[in-house]
């Protein structure tokens, strides 16, 4: 029995060892590919937690936690907690995945291209230093073309540090919260 229990927590151990060897800790820079070929660029923190793999949306100063993850094979899924979507990719190389996020709506699903790699964990890469700083409160006004161009005022509040920029833009009916940017040269 005992050599049972033994060779049973062992097959155990190697597979969550292999587990973990899939896929790398750390950053990760995230990409949902747009139809119209311009990229939502975003960062995850991978962790590790009891051969669990843990993740971790990262959005300026917030850390969003997300822990329904689960490794199947090649495969990766992710249930994000709050947005009512999900991912689901396959695994290239321990620094590589790529899939598609769906999105549930009430017509049924939304789906878009995903990739996600650590080999460029910066979220926005800066080729020159940032010539000018938006720290600050600006007014701002937000539009739309389905009401004929009708304006709606807004503030934009901003702290830039080098070139890295994070603030947030207030309108009467909430926040943006969290937003995120890189200054780069002019």
């Amino acid at each position: 029995m005992r050599k049972l229990v033994g060779l049973v927590l062992g097959i155990m151990a190697m597979y969550s060892a292999e587990a973990q060897q899939a896929l790398q800790q750390g950053k990760w820079r995230a990409y949902l590919h747009r139809k119209d070929g311009n990229d939502i660029v975003w960062q995850f923190s991978l962790q590790w937690q009891a051969n669990k793999p843990l993740l971790y949306i990262l959005n300026a100063d917030e850390k969003y936690k997300v822990d329904e993850v689960t490794l199947k094979g090649d495969s990766l899924f992710i249930t994000m907690p709050v947005f009512e979507s999900s991912f689901k990719a396959r695994i290239i190389a321990k620094d590589s995945i790529a899939g598609e996020w769906i999105k549930g709506t009430p017509n049924g699903n939304t789906t878009m291209p995903f990739s996600a790699t650590a080999k460029q964990p910066v979220r926005f890469a800066t080729t020159g230093k940032a010539l000018t700083n938006l720290s600050g409160k600006w007014s701002a006004t937000f539009t739309s073309a389905r009401k004929g161009g009708e304006g709606a005022p807004a503030r934009a509040l901003f702290k830039q540090q080098n070139n890295i920029g994070k603030g947030s833009i207030l309108t009467p009916t909430g926040d943006y919260r969290f937003l995120e940017g890189v200054g780069d040269g002019n």
